[in-house]
């Protein structure tokens, strides 16, 4: 039996938590940078446990079939 793996993957089937971060000129090569410095306009989506959450509409629309076609409400920012 092939068993996914239940932590450190990032495939179908499998549950994640994912913030893709914008790159710009000033942490380009340095993802640590990226997300340290990264403000609210550099947060491109957010996924938690798998469900999109938040993010640019474009993003979180193109993913959406896969949750049942329904884009999630975004989540209030503090």
């Amino acid at each position: 039996m092939n068993r996914v793996p239940v932590i450190g993957c990032a495939a179908p089937g499998c549950v994640a938590d994912l913030t893709v971060v914008r790159r710009t000129n000033e942490n380009a090569g340095n993802p640590y940078k990226a997300l340290v410095a990264a403000e609210q306009r550099d947060v491109d989506l957010v996924i938690v446990a798998g469900q999109p959450v938040y993010g640019e509409a474009e993003l979180v629309n193109a993913i959406a079939p896969s949750f049942g076609g329904a884009a999630p409400e975004p989540l209030p920012l503090a």
